[in-house]
C-alpha cells in the first residue's frame, strides 16, 4: 500500500507540514550554530587581546616604575662620580633622595674597604619607615664571601661593571626578602669605590600591583629568575622568601606549578579554573609577561568576568538555538512517528517526547541562568550613577572629578575619611529586611579632619528603634592619624529585584555616610586593608555562611545623589556622594523548587489524571465515577491548594513585580480552568466536534504539551 493511499488528505497536510518545518528548523538550527561558533570565537580572541592590552600596560607600568628608581641611582651615582655629593653632604643626600621615589624603602652608600676616609667599611642606609640612618657595617661586613646570601644587594653588583643590577633576595640576618637595584661607583681614578642601593618598599611593590594596577581585574604574582616571590596577594609568602613552586605545590595549584617551573614568560595566556595560590575562586586566563632588564616574571589572573563582557548575548543565542532545535525535533518526531496516521500509540510517543523536549529547553535555561550568575557586571549595569571602585586609580579619578566639581561650585575641597568594613554576618530578615553584623574603621587625621564628628551612619537604616547597634572596638594612633573601629548589628531595608525568583540574584547595599550636614564629606574605602579588590576576591567578607544564598561576590562603590539643601560651607551643594559595600548572593534554588515547583507539578499529574478519566462511554464513567461536578470539585480543591502556596508566596517577597515562579502559578490557574472549560463543553454539549473525537483524545493528548510549552514561553520570556 502506497503512503497516499493511507494517509488522508488532512494527515497528508499534517506530514507535509511536519516535514517542512522539520528541514527550515533545522537549517536555522544550522545556521544560528554556526553563528553561534564565530562569535564565540570571535568573542574569546578579544578577550585575549583585551587582556594581552591590559597585562602589556601593567607589565609596562611596573617598568616604569622601576626605570624610575634605575634613573633615580643613576644620577646619585653620577653625582657621586662627579664630587657633587661628597664626605660633608653624603648623608643630608642619602635621607633626601630616600623620599624622591614614592616606592623606594630608603638608599644605601656602600664603600668598598678603606674607601671611606678612616673606616674600614662605611655603609649609611637612610630607613624611610623608622625615619632614621642605619649603618650596615654595624650589623655585618657585606664585603665577606662568607655572608655573601646576606650582602647579594652589594657583592652581585660589583660584578655588573656599569650596568647595575636587580636583586631579589631572601635576607637571613633580616628574616625577610629584599629587593632593590644596586650600581656601582668609581672614584676618580676610575676604581670601583663602591655601590649604591636603592631598596623597593616590599609592601609598596605589593600595593602598587594589586591595588593599583590589577584592582578588580583579578590577582598578580611576580616572581624572581630563581622562582622566588617577590609579589604576592599573600604577603606572609612575600615576607618568608618562599618560592612559587613550594607554594603551588602545596596547595595543588597545576596551572602556577608550570608557570613557576617555565624559565620564559609563555607568549599565551594558560586558562584556569581556579588558582588555589593566589586565593582566585573563578575561571579565567593567566598572563604571563617578562619585566625588562630584571629576569624577573610577572603573572596577571584575569578573570573571565572582566574579559567577557557578552555573556548574556551568548545566552540568548543558546536559547535561539534550543528553541529551533526543538522545532526541528518536533517536526522529525511527527515526521518519524507518522502522526499523520493518526495511531494512539505514535500519538502518545509523540506528546511525550516533545514534552520532554520542552522540559529539557525550559531545564536548560535554567541551567544557563545559573551559570551565568558569576558574571558579575551584570549587578552593576543597574545602577547608571554607580561608580564601582575597582583599584586606587579609579578612586584617584573619583576623587578629581569630585574636586573639580567643588572648584566649579566655588566650595571648599571635600574632606576625605579612609573608611573600611568586614561583614561577618548577614540574614535574610524577610523581604525587604537584612540584618547585617560586623566592624567597621575610618582613619582621622588630627589636622584634617579637625572639627569633625568621629562616628559613622548607615544611610539605608531600617525604621526601627532597635534597627542599629554601635560600639567602639579600639582606637589605634599612628603619628597624627588615629584608626577608630567599630563593631555593629545593623537591620537594613533594601527594595530587592525579584523578577526571576527563584533563579534571582540580589545585590546587598550597605551605605555609609558622615553624619557631617555643613561639611562636603566623602567616605572612601580604606582600600590598603584588603587583600584583594576584585569584586569575585569578596574583599571585606570573613568566611560569611548565608544560608539558602551563595556568596558572589564584594566590591566598593559609589553613588551620586543631587540635593537641594544643604548648610554652612555646602549651601547649595549638588551631588552628594555615599560610600556603599555591595555584597553580590544567589539564592539556592533546591528549596523553592521543592515547596512551589514540585507541588504545581504534583497538581499537573493529577489534572491530567482528571481528563485521562473523562469519557463518553457508560462502563468507564461507571468505573472510574466521573461527572462535571467531581471535575469542578477537584479544579476548585487544586485551585485553593495553590492559592494559598501563592499567597505565602507573595507575602514572603514583598514584590511589586510578577516574579518568574509566578507565571508558573498563573499557568496553573489557567489550565485549571481549561481542564474544567473541557469537561463542561465535553458533558453538557455537543458542538465541539474535537472535543468528541475518539473520546476527548484531543484534550488528553494535548495537556502536556501545552503545559511545557507555556512554561517553556515563560521561562523564555523572563528570562531572555
Amino acid at each position: 500500500m502506497t503512503e497516499s493511499s493511507t494517509s488522508s488528505p488532512p494527515g497528508h497536510r499534517i506530514l507535509l507540514l511536519a516535514r517542512i518545518l522539520t528541514v527550515a528548523s533545522f537549517m536555522a538550527c544550522v545556521v544560528q550554530g554556526f553563528l553561534y561558533a564565530t562569535r564565540s570565537t570571535e568573542l574569546q580572541e578579544r578577550s585575549v587581546q583585551v587582556g594581552n592590552e591590559r597585562v602589556n600596560k601593567i607589565a609596562r607600568e611596573l617598568e616604569v616604575v622601576l626605570e624610575r628608581i634605575e634613573g633615580a641611582t643613576r644620577r646619585f651615582v653620577s653625582e657621586l662620580e662627579t664630587g657633587t655629593i661628597n664626605t660633608t653632604n653624603l648623608l643630608d643626600r642619602v635621607e633626601k633622595d630616600s623620599y624622591g621615589e614614592p616606592y623606594l624603602l630608603g638608599l644605601t652608600v656602600a664603600y668598598a674597604k678603606n674607601a671611606w676616609p678612616g673606616k674600614k667599611l662605611y655603609a649609611p642606609f637612610f630607613d624611610v619607615a623608622s625615619k632614621r640612618m642605619v649603618y650596615c657595617e654595624d650589623y655585618y661586613d657585606y664585603t665577606d664571601p662568607a655572608v655573601r646570601k646576606d650582602a647579594l644587594w652589594y657583592q652581585d653588583a660589583l660584578d655588573t661593571g656599569e650596568r647595575g643590577v636587580w636583586i631579589a633576595a631572601f635576607g637571613p640576618a633580616a628574616g625577610t626578602t629584599y629587593v632593590g637595584y644596586s650600581l656601582p661607583f668609581r672614584n676618580s681614578a676610575g676604581q670601583t669605590i663602591g655601590i649604591v642601593n636603592a631598596s623597593v618598599s616590599m609592601a609598596k611593590l605589593q600595593a602598587l600591583l594589586g591595588r593599583r594596577f590589577v584592582g578588580r581585574l583579578g590577582a598578580a604574582v611576580l616572581i624572581a629568575e630563581d622562582g622566588m616571590l617577590i609579589a604576592h596577594p599573600l604577603f606572609e609568602h612575600v615576607r618568608a622568601g618562599r618560592r612559587l613552586a613550594s607554594v603551588a605545590q602545596r596547595d595543588r595549584d597545576i596551572v602556577l606549578e608550570d608557570f613557576a617551573s617555565d624559565h620564559v614568560a609563555a607568549s599565551e595566556p594558560r586558562a584556569f579554573e581556579s588558582l588555589p595560590s593566589l586565593r582566585v575562586d573563578g575561571s579565567g586566563l593567566l598572563y604571563e609577561r617578562q619585566i625588562t632588564n630584571t629576569g624577573w616574571r610577572l603573572g596577571v589572573a584575569i578573570f573571565s568576568n572582566e574579559l567577557d563582557s557578552n555573556s548574556t548575548e551568548m545566552r540568548r543565542r543558546r536559547i535561539a538555538i534550543a528553541l529551533t532545535l526543538l522545532l526541528a525535533l518536533t517536526g522529525g518526531l511527527a515526521w518519524m512517528l507518522r502522526v499523520d496516521r493518526l495511531r494512539d500509540l505514535p500519538l502518545w510517543i509523540f506528546v511525550v517526547l516533545v514534552s520532554l523536549l520542552s522540559a529539557g529547553a525550559t531545564a536548560l535555561n535554567w541551567s544557563w541562568t545559573l551559570g551565568d550568575a558569576r558574571n558579575t557586571d551584570s549587578f552593576h549595569d543597574r545602577n547608571d550613577d554607580e561608580t564601582v571602585i575597582a583599584d586606587t586609580a579609579g578612586l584617584d579619578a573619583f576623587l578629581e572629578a569630585r574636586r573639580n566639581e567643588s572648584k566649579e561650585l566655588h566650595q571648599p575641597e571635600p574632606i576625605v575619611i579612609p573608611t573600611g568594613i568586614e561583614v561577618q554576618s548577614l540574614r535574610f530578615a524577610d523581604g525587604e529586611t537584612v540584618q547585617v553584623g560586623g566592624i567597621v574603621w575610618q582613619i582621622y587625621d588630627d589636622v584634617r579632619h579637625e572639627g569633625l564628628a568621629r562616628t559613622v551612619q548607615f544611610g539605608n537604616l531600617a525604621p526601627d528603634p532597635e534597627g542599629l547597634s554601635f560600639e567602639e572596638a579600639s582606637r589605634t594612633r599612628s603619628g597624627s592619624e588615629e584608626r577608630i573601629v567599630w563593631h555593629f548589628r545593623a537591620v537594613l531595608r533594601i527594595r530587592f529585584d525579584y523578577e526571576l525568583f527563584p533563579f534571582d540574584r540580589q545585590r546587598v547595599p550597605i551605605r555609609l555616610d558622615h553624619p557631617s550636614v555643613d561639611k562636603t564629606v566623602i567616605l572612601v574605602p580604606d582600600l590598603d586593608r584588603y587583600r584583594t579588590l576584585n569584586t569575585l576576591g569578596k574583599p571585606g567578607l570573613t568566611d560569611l555562611v548565608l544560608p539558602g544564598w551563595t556568596v558572589l561576590g564584594s566590591y566598593f562603590g559609589h553613588t551620586l545623589e543631587d540635593s537641594t539643601v544643604g548648610f554652612g560651607e555646602v549651601s547649595g551643594r549638588g551631588a552628594v556622594s555615599h560610600l556603599h559595600f555591595d555584597v553580590l548572593v544567589q539564592r539556592h534554588v533546591l528549596t523553592p523548587f521543592l515547596s512551589n515547583i514540585v507541588p504545581l507539578l504534583i497538581v499537573a499529574l493529577l489534572l491530567h489524571g482528571v481528563l485521562i478519566i473523562s469519557s463518553f462511554h457508560a462502563d468507564k464513567k461507571q468505573n472510574t465515577g466521573f461527572s462535571t461536578f467531581g471535575v469542578l470539585e477537584t479544579s476548585g480543591a487544586f485551585f485553593f491548594a495553590i492559592v494559598f502556596l501563592h499567597i505565602d508566596l507573595r507575602g514572603s517577597l514583598s514584590s511589586d513585580t510578577i516574579t518568574y515562579l509566578e507565571a508558573l502559578f498563573i499557568v496553573a490557574y489557567a489550565m485549571l480552568i481549561l481542564v474544567a472549560l473541557n469537561s463542561l463543553l465535553f458533558r453538557e454539549t455537543d458542538a465541539v466536534a474535537l472535543l468528541e473525537y475518539r473520546d476527548n483524545l484531543v484534550a488528553k493528548l494535548m495537556f502536556w504539551p501545552i503545559v511545557t510549552g507555556l512554561v517553556l514561553a515563560v521561562t523564555t520570556a523572563m528570562f531572555w
